[in-house]
């Protein structure tokens, strides 16, 4: 009777300060301003969350490798994925953390895309010699005479279509600015 006692004592404090942690953890979060989410409620709500202070975690998909300045994470549906980009505080991201679960804490960002940003790339990509064969045509597509053939010229069309499709004027790309992160331990 004693030693069931003592393992349920056990058990109560282990979870006392289980619970503990997280409440502490949660408490770090608010104190700092950060709202926690999963990727999923991050890119459903991102437009608005701009310059707030969030917390996502997910599984490192993709490390830069040449600046290490970039990293991919992905929720539990590898559809969901946030681009997240080194803040002065961190530097870098190390390749070693593919694969890793991550928590991050940063900034919400907005990059606006609007017709003048698409035709700066446009001309990058075909030259300005040529963008005269390239005047949209009501549904958004290049003239049929014109033949850029490129993934950049692709994307290009697609962001154009989903641009007028928008009726804002821009479409909005979010990312976090990282001001903090930390590999989570694996759970066996």
């Amino acid at each position: 009777m004693l030693k069931k006692m003592t393992l349920l004592a056990m058990i109560v404090s282990l979870a006392g300060l289980m619970l503990a942690s997280c409440a502490a953890e949660k408490a770090a979060d608010t104190a700092t301003g950060a709202k926690e989410m999963t990727i999923a409620e991050f890119n459903a709500n991102a437009a608005d969350l701009v310059d707030q202070i969030v917390t996502v975690s997910g599984t490192v998909d993709h490390v830069c490798k040449h600046s290490g300045k970039r990293v991919f994470i992905f929720g539990e549906d590898p559809q969901d994925r946030l681009k997240i980009e080194a803040g002065e505080k961190v530097g870098t991201f190390d390749v070693g953390l593919e694969g890793s679960e991550i928590r991050v804490q940063g900034k919400v960002l907005e990059m606006r895309v609007d017709a003048a940003y698409l035709d700066e790339w446009e001309k990058e990509e075909v030259g300005e010699d040529c963008t005269a064969d390239l005047k949209p045509e009501s549904d958004g597509e290049p003239n049929a005479g014109a033949k850029p053939e490129s993934a950049a010229m692709d994307r290009i069309t697609a962001l154009r279509k989903q641009l007028a499709e928008s009726g804002k004027g821009y479409i909005g790309f979010y990312s976090l600015e990282c001001v903090s992160f930390a590999e989570m331990q694996q759970e066996d």
